[in-house]
């Protein structure tokens, strides 16, 4: 009978130690996210455009070379890194005016299509990958091109 009790005492012991150490690792598992999430807040970016992310330029002969500069700050403490950047088409070429952006600075992407080979409804983008929340930004150029002939 002394060896069913000294087996029940065991088993409580063990189960309050575990529950403890249980607690423990909970306490400290919320304090690490809250720490993750702080160092997450300060080690990204933060990116703002000045204007519309979308440029309508209305209607154009297919002889146009449309230029468009999107401007946008840096509104975080650290630097703002342009880690990638591509347009939709072999039309457009995209041009960064820097590829860190400090605290506070001013940036653009511009965007520069050859509508010779376009004809209609026309719709291209510029890309670009950062280090913010959000990662992909997006810019564009919109309207209508005739044909020439």
């Amino acid at each position: 009978m002394n060896k069913y009790y000294l087996f029940i005492l065991l088993i409580v012991i063990f189960i309050s130690c575990n529950s403890k150490k249980a607690s423990d690792l909970k306490s400290h598992l919320v304090q690490s996210e809250a720490d993750v999430k702080k160092v997450a807040n300060e080690a990204v970016s933060k990116l703002r455009f000045l204007d519309k992310t979308t440029y309508s330029f209305g209607k154009i002969n297919s002889d146009t070379i449309i230029k468009k500069k999107f401007f946008f700050v840096n509104e975080s403490e650290i630097p703002l890194l342009i880690l990638d950047s591509h347009s939709s088409c072999n039309c457009t070429e995209l041009l960064l005016s820097n590829k860190i952006v400090m605290s506070k600075d001013t940036a653009y992407i511009e965007l520069t299509m050859d509508a010779q080979r376009k004809h209609g409804y026309t719709r291209i983008y510029g890309t670009i990958i950062t280090n913010t929340f959000q990662k992909y930004y997006k810019v564009s150029l919109i309207g209508e091109v005739n044909s020439i002939n």
